[in-house]
């Protein structure tokens, strides 16, 4: 993986970190994504700190289109390519809910983003 560009989302915790980790570990530069800024950074440091490898972050809901394409931009501006995506993101909701572009929030989420 050394010399690879790894997009890993819903990477701040469980299954996602774990791949991130395991992808820093490897060599890749890996590119976290979540929601919050502050467990992005968080995690980002942390995977740094055990790996010594380049990790990068970018904040975004997944569940709103807007900030899919404004994640993707943001990437594009940073990176001239992409050679591994782990769409991680995800979640399950008990309670029905809509997206703010009107779907049922675990299919915007689970499947759009």
């Amino acid at each position: 993986m050394q010399g690879r560009i790894c997009l890993v989302t819903g990477a701040t915790s469980g299954i996602g970190r774990e791949t991130a980790l395991a992808l820093a570990k490897l060599g890749a530069t890996v590119v976290i994504a979540g929601r919050s800024a502050e467990k992005t950074a968080t995690t980002a440091a942390a995977l740094r700190s055990i790996t010594g490898a380049a990790v990068d972050t970018l904040v975004a809901d997944l569940s709103s289109m807007a900030q899919v394409v404004s994640m993707a931009e943001a990437f594009k501006a940073k990176f001239d390519r992409l050679d591994v995506l782990v769409n991680n993101a995800g979640a399950v909701f008990t309670d029905r809910q809509e997206s703010v572009d009107g779907f049922e929030m675990t299919f915007a989420l689970n499947h759009l983003s």
